[in-house]
């Protein structure tokens, strides 16, 4: 009964059991990649058998300790005991340490976002995929240099199967999803903090933690794969002033990001796909875990107001403004 996902019957939460296992966040200094891109023209390229080691802008890693396998054992199960195989694909992808400038860091930040659409297109292709997660743990070293995993599911994970649900029902009742009535709450600047020309972060309403934050486009999308190299530029350098404002500001926090994307295939809820980060500034207590109601001592207009000013320094450091 190892190596498989169990399905609790009670909430629906996924529960990987793999024994032994420990996140790895970064790929070993011995780890050959699978695939390396470089930077041509502002143009990713894989690099050819023979190329610089040194050219390399992206490079994709299979993880040493992977949460799911491609080789899970074949077993399923129906309720009560729900379960079946923790079958998938686990990949760390690593942005090249080789910036001088914030402008830089950003450019490094949109390359990881072309290699991430790159993988997920031929991630759907392949036999048994039917979710692509895109997450990270993260330190503040990772802002200038970004470290992301991804890990393939059969099935859309509960998170993004509610999200869906929600944005259906409001959809429904209201002619607008969930993520776009959320923008619309922060455009007069409540909880806002930080717009460029294609993305809105905001602190939401409800926070999973203090400073919690989302980046989300500002035009309704619920596909990341259509997202253009004007849009994913505007990203990195939403996420490079973002995340590095957060982090000065908080003083090196750990933190998680997750990006919400909706499943590729046929006949599935769609969601506006969007970023979510998780500052690590305080343990999870009980009354979360086994309640599902968090404490915050920070309220999210707060936690917008300073991040905001912090995202706002680090955007006038990239654009070169004193």
């Amino acid at each position: 009964w190892m190596g498989v996902i169990r399905v609790s019957q009670v909430t629906g939460r996924f529960s990987i059991v793999q024994p032994g296992f420990t996140p790895q966040n970064s790929p070993e200094p011995q780890d050959a990649p699978v695939m390396s891109l470089v930077n041509r023209g502002g143009i990713l390229q894989r690099l050819h058998e023979g190329g610089e080691d040194g050219d390399w802008s992206v490079r994709i890693f299979e993880s040493r300790r992977p949460a799911v396998s491609r080789d899970a054992e074949t077993i399923f199960r129906d309720e009560p005991r729900q379960c079946h195989p923790s079958f998938g694909y686990h990949y760390i992808m690593a942005a090249t340490r080789r910036c001088d400038t914030p402008l830089e860091e950003c450019q490094q930040w949109s390359h990881m976002l072309v290699a991430i659409q790159d993988r997920i297109r031929w991630l759907y292709e392949q036999t048994g995929v039917g979710y692509v997660a895109v997450f990270a743990d993260m330190e503040s070293g990772d802002v200038s240099a970004p470290r992301m995993q991804i890990a393939t599911f059969q099935a859309t994970p509960p998170a993004i199967q509610n999200e869906g649900q929600a944005s259906d029902i409001a959809s429904t009742e209201r002619g607008v999803c969930t993520i776009c009535q959320m923008i619309g709450d922060v455009s007069e600047g409540q909880r806002l903090v930080l717009r460029t020309d294609d993305f809105v972060a905001f602190c939401p309403w409800a926070p999973s933690c203090p400073y919690e934050f989302w980046i989300a486009p500002r035009r309704h999308s619920t596909g990341f794969l259509h997202a253009n190299q004007r849009e994913l530029e505007d990203l990195g350098m939403m996420l490079r002033a973002t995340l590095g404002g957060m982090t000065r500001m908080l003083d090196g926090p750990r933190f998680g990001i997750a990006f919400h994307f909706s499943p590729e295939r046929k006949n599935t809820r769609q969601v506006h796909w969007h970023a979510e980060v998780y500052p690590a500034t305080l343990p999870p207590t009980a009354l979360e875990r086994g309640f599902g109601v968090v404490v915050s001592d920070t309220s999210p207009e707060e936690a917008a107001e300073r991040l905001g000013a912090a995202g706002r320094e680090e955007m006038a450091a990239i654009m070169g403004v004193e």
